[in-house]
């Protein structure tokens, strides 16, 4: 092998054969500054020194380097057992060790065998910390991590058992994908997941690269899988410099690459993954250019240390021919990529990669932190220090609510122009636009930069924008006033406000009605709002009505080919699948979702929206497989759209947990509703009802899958802060359903039966004793009663509910046959009792 060939090899001995040559021609005296300048440890001055004494002996110094590296390995190929394990082929080798497949014969299992070098176990420090690590690595349970099944020496021969993985690197997965930015960011999140809960061991792995992450596939989930913790570090304790010449150098950290091996932590690692999202985003490393052009692994370590990092925009900017085919792998074209890449994405990176380690994410979470608000549209801390930035931001999420707000004075101030245009000089109608000037700057005084943060909530902006409206007079310009009802009533929608939606809602509408008729385009919008409205309410039948009024109308005007038709039919569907009229409702779905993926693009969240609610209906029906499948490829097409609101991306991860509860998959429903949860806290408020109902499902699944004590304290802590004055009353109920039934879980049934008790009397005063709710409460009220031993009380209420399920949903409904089963349970149990 050449002196060329050896300087390509990416191993531990290019390091030694560096300081070697480049200290050959020194004197014996100036070899210490030498060294001291490099920053090499005693362990390793000491492998350098009896080196060159070798050499001044006229040994072939270099020579025998090379024939131990060649006789290394030439040994661990020859090697067909480790133990127990039968050796085969072999799956892949650097510099620290050859990866065999292997045969585990006891429990008939394929596996990966690490083979490390014998000559390390000539190093105390080596030993001391491979006996460490092996404890550290089978600690390690985490789905983003391969498994560590074994560890030991054998005949002189240390080995690692690992987890067998046969896919591909997480840059070729995402290529081979086409994924987009978003889904590789996603992807790279889940590998940081892994990466925190080794650096908790704590285990630094010292050499993250796209060999190291690879990507399996399980039930059409990627899952990223951190391997090869075979040159990890325990992260306590002393760090040897024989590591030095360990990693990459493409991806190692400026004090890796400066042998400040002392100096390796958890911040060496966070620059590697920065790395890593670098070559994921952009289709190669930071210095992958000056890299290629270094002779020699001292250039490279140089580069590393002292090279300026690009900034990704202007990288792509610079040659946007070289980066075609990375754009190609992401969907997209090298000005997209470089608009993407901008801003906060490059502000994360440069945060990952600065040369000083204090200076980067303190730990995985912030890293993963930043890039979820990124996801999420928010402010991220990477950000520059500029005053304006979050609030431009704040802005940019919000699009709907500023226009609105502007609208609501831009049509006050018009109005008034109009109407009246001839008193204007008037001193009462001065005043009357001088009101209307405060208005509108009392609503923007909050983007002060001087203030503290928004100085009133958005409820209030909107609250006062209302009463404005209120007070103003439109007998001149009704369809103003209409058309400001519209836009009231869509806000307090998105705010979880019904009953004010519902009124605004129902003023737009007989305003609209009287000056444009029935039929008219607006006056039938806001009629499906209205009908929207009342099926969150939880008003089916007027929810049907007002749906099959407005299409009966849409079809009359416009006929069945018809967007307003195909949107309104899948609203008419959601009433008709809660009332059970399954038939019905599916017709409805199938039509809307024909005309959508007929006329609509793929990615059109008209089409996403109905495909949710589809997957809603799927549930009902329990076709939980299908509707599992509906949601996740939502989430894939999601994942590729640069605009989707992060709160369209919740309300289908929502649901998606929802199918897990229902499948039994309650580590996935904990996984995903406590994510929901916490976006929806951030996004919507702590009190909104789609909060609450994430908060709800996940509770239930916490009570299943881990605790119901705890899924009992938390939802006991947030009953506290709601005011039942003004929060919905179907969610409330429905909290204080689920706190009853995670009590009778807990086995706390004494608890649990007052709360359940009074849920179902106000459930049925609220909506009768055969709404599915209601007999809900009242069968988990049956449950209490018998885990406290009150057969005979449980087994009238299982009665009573099973009839009137059997007479309001039909006998073979899967909610009746559950009331039978828990009905004839509780017989057999005082049959029992009785015996």
């Amino acid at each position: 092998m050449s002196e060329a060939e050896f300087r390509k090899r990416d191993d531990s001995w290019e390091l030694l054969e560096d300081l070697f040559i480049e200290g050959l021609d020194l004197e014996p005296e100036a070899r210490a500054d030498f060294l001291d300048a490099r920053g090499v440890s005693a362990d390793l001055r000491r492998e350098l020194a009896e080196l060159w004494r070798q050499d001044e002996q006229h040994e072939p110094v270099l020579t025998s380097l090379l024939e131990m590296s060649r006789t290394i390995w030439n040994h661990s190929m020859d090697i067909d057992q480790i133990g127990e394990y039968r050796l085969s082929e072999v799956l892949g080798q650097g510099g620290m060790g050859v990866v065999y497949r292997a045969e585990q014969p006891s429990i008939d299992r394929q596996v990966a065998i690490k083979v490390l070098p014998p000559h390390l176990l000539e190093w105390e420090s080596f030993r001391l910390n491979f006996q460490r690590e092996q404890r550290a690595l089978g600690s390690m349970n985490h789905p983003n991590i391969a498994t560590v099944h074994d560890a030991g020496i054998f005949e002189g021969q240390p080995y690692l058992v690992m987890e067998l993985l046969e896919c591909e690197s997480i840059t070729a997965y995402a290529d081979r994908h086409r994924l987009g930015i978003r889904a590789r960011v996603d992807l790279f999140l889940d590998f940081l997941g892994g990466l925190q809960h080794a650096h908790h061991k704590p285990v630094i792995h010292c050499d993250i690269k796209p060999s190291n992450v690879l990507v399996l596939e399980t039930e059409g989930r990627a899952v990223p899988k951190i391997i090869d913790f075979g040159i990890a570090k325990a992260g306590r304790g002393d760090r040897e410099e024989e590591a030095a010449a360990l990693g990459t150098p493409a991806y190692m950290s400026p004090e890796q690459a400066s042998l400040r091996m002392d100096e390796l932590s958890i911040a060496s690692d966070i620059y590697s993954a920065g790395v890593l999202l670098f070559e994921l985003l952009l289709g190669e490393t930071p210095f992958a250019r000056q890299l290629k052009a270094c002779a020699t692994l001292a250039e490279k370590r140089a580069v590393i240390q002292n090279g300026e990092l690009p900034v990704p925009s202007e990288l792509i900017a610079e040659d946007p021919h070289r980066f075609e085919d990375a754009a190609r792998a992401r969907a997209t074209t090298p000005k997209k990529l470089a608009h993407v890449v901008k801003c906060e994405l490059s502000w994360i990176l440069q945060r990952a990669l600065a040369k000083d380690p204090d200076k980067r994410y303190d730990g995985c979470a912030a890293f993963a932190q930043d890039l979820r608000r990124y996801r999420q549209q928010e402010p991220v801390s990477a950000a520059p220090d500029q005053i304006w930035y979050p609030r431009l931001k704040w802005l940019g999420n919000h699009k709907g609510l500023v226009a609105v707000l502007l609208a609501v004075p831009l049509f006050l101030t018009f109005h008034l122009v109009q109407t009246r245009a001839a008193l204007i000089e008037t001193r009462a109608a001065e005043a009357e636009m001088q009101g209307v000037h405060e208005f509108m700057l009392n609503i923007f005084s909050w983007a002060s930069p001087y203030r503290e943060g928004p100085n009133m909530k958005v409820r209030d902006l909107i609250d006062r924008a209302a009463a404005q409206v209120a007070t103003t007079n439109f007998s001149e310009r009704p369809e103003h006033e209409a058309e400001l009802h519209k836009l009231l009533g869509q806000l307090y929608l998105e705010l979880g406000k019904h009953d004010l939606a519902r009124h605004h809602f129902s003023h737009a509408l007989g305003t609209y009605e009287t000056l444009l008729g029935e039929t008219d385009k607006r006056s039938l919008e806001v009629l499906q709002k209205a009908a929207y409205t009342y099926y969150l309410q939880g008003d089916r039948e007027k929810s049907t009505e007002l749906f099959s009024k407005a299409l009966a109308l849409t079809v009359a005007q416009y006929g069945e080919d018809h967007a307003l038709t195909a949107q309104l039919r899948g609203g008419l569907a959601m009433p008709l699948a809660a009332l059970g009229k399954t038939e019905e409702a599916e017709a409805n779905f199938q039509k809307a979702l024909t005309y959508a993926r007929g006329h609509l693009d793929h990615g059109s969240n008209r089409l996403l929206v109905t495909l949710n609610n589809y997957g809603d209906h799927l549930v009902e029906l329990n076709l939980l497989k299908k509707a599992e499948k509906v949601f996740l490829k939502i989430l894939a097409v999601y994942a590729d759209l640069p605009d989707i609101h992060p709160i369209d991306l919740t309300n289908v991860k929502h649901n998606l947990a929802h199918v897990y509860h229902k499948q039994g998959n309650y580590e996935a429903a904990v996984r995903t509703g406590r994510e929901t949860y916490e976006e929806r806290r951030r996004l919507l408020g702590v009190h909104h009802p789609e909060t609450l109902s994430t908060l709800n499902n996940y509770a239930a699944s916490l009570a299943k899958f881990r605790s119901p004590v705890e899924a009992a304290d938390l939802l006991r802590t947030s009953l506290i802060g709601i005011s039942p004055q003004s929060a919905d009353p179907r969610v409330l109920l429905r909290l204080y359903h689920g706190l009853g039934n995670a009590l009778v879980q807990a086995g706390k049934p004494e608890e649990a039966e007052p709360i359940l008790l009074d849920t179902w009397q106000q459930r049925v005063a609220l909506f009768g004793e055969s709404d599915r709710s209601t007999m809900k409460t009242r069968a988990t009220l049956g449950e209490a009663l018998q885990a406290m031993g009150r057969l005979v009380e449980a087994e009238r209420v299982y009665l009573e509910v099973w009839t009137l399920a059997a007479a309001d949903l039909g006998k073979d409904h899967r909610e009746t046959r559950m009331y039978r089963r828990l009905l004839d349970d509780c017989r057999v149990a005082r049959r029992s009792e009785a015996k």
